[in-house]
């Protein structure tokens, strides 16, 4: 992770001087915001990478990544490119390859220091289909792929073919036009509290979701529709039954469909999407969940 005096001159969009923050720097020269969750010792059991959704940004694994480290777990992750501390327009997915490829130069830069330790991908929402597109790309690294509420397949009527023929023809014209309008915060969990502070948080976007990203996360979910007969990889898929956000269908399809041996998948009563920010019972029964699948696939150090 870069950190020298050469890059004085680079700010964040909140105008922080990325010399005082750990990032990377990414194929097309931009800066994104990094953290790694260290466990004390000299060698971790495993490693696990986070790809964040779509708004939000790495701050708010803080607490779920530190009960990881506590098991001796080693946990990293960055801000996607135009969200949080990192370079970019916000909530503008130009590319979603960009996305997967950054996230495996992140992972390749952890695994240099890490040679010899399991890697694990845990993806979110959007970072769903980031990190399936990943572990499709190099089934090899990966030990495991954890998804929590994965953007995979729309919600029936939300992408028929003349909306997505008409997103196509659109995009280039304005791709900054909002879909929907204002914050859809109240969606994510059921905790009031957790709500107010993603409603309050300078670092997530509160706008409505711009059509190029629409068209980049459909196109994500479409390439991994194409590819999830071939996933043979181990994962763990969970799912508020609740969630209003993302369509629960699509992590019935990758279970059914993916040929993996070690596949499991999870729902929770009651809760909607984002899992980990649900009230502290529910949050602290996924991490639970997540703890116990990742430790029953690693050797302890």
């Amino acid at each position: 992770m870069a950190t020298s005096g050469e890059d004085t001159d680079r700010c964040t969009p909140q105008g922080v001087s990325y010399s005082t923050l750990p990032h990377m720097v990414n194929a097309d020269g931009r800066y994104l915001h990094c953290k790694t969750w260290e466990p004390p010792g000299s060698k971790p059991r495993a490693l696990l990478m986070i790809a964040h959704g779509l708004d939000e940004h790495i701050g708010w694994y803080d607490d779920f990544a530190q009960f990881l480290t506590g098991h001796n777990i080693l946990v990293f992750s960055h801000d996607h490119i135009g969200h949080g501390q990192s370079e970019g327009e916000r909530a503008d997915v130009k590319d979603f390859n960009i996305l997967v490829r950054d996230t495996l130069q992140h992972v390749d830069m952890i695994v240099e220091k890490y040679p010899d330790t399991p890697v694990y991908i845990l993806g979110y929402s959007m970072g769903g289909p980031v990190s399936i597109l990943a572990a499709c790309e190099r089934p090899q690294q990966f030990a495991g792929v954890l998804l929590i509420g994965p953007a995979i397949k729309p919600f029936p009527g939300e992408a028929p073919g003349w909306k997505v023929f008409l997103l196509k023809l659109v995009v280039p014209v304005v791709p900054w036009l909002a879909l929907t309008s204002g914050d859809r915060s109240d969606l994510v969990g059921k905790d009031e509290e957790t709500n107010r502070k993603i409603q309050e948080d300078p670092l997530c976007f509160h706008g409505g979701l711009k059509l190029r990203t629409a068209a980049q996360i459909l196109t994500g979910m479409q390439k991994v529709q194409s590819q999830v007969d071939d996933i043979e990889w181990p994962f763990l898929v969970m799912h508020g039954e609740d969630d209003q956000v993302v369509n629960s269908e699509g992590s019935k399809i990758l279970y059914e469909k993916a040929r993996s041996l070690d596949k499991t998948m999870k729902t929770y009563p009651n809760c909607r999407h984002g899992l980990l920010k649900e009230t502290k019972e529910d949050a602290d029964k996924v991490k639970q969940d997540i703890l116990e699948w990742l430790l029953a696939r690693t050797e302890p150090m």
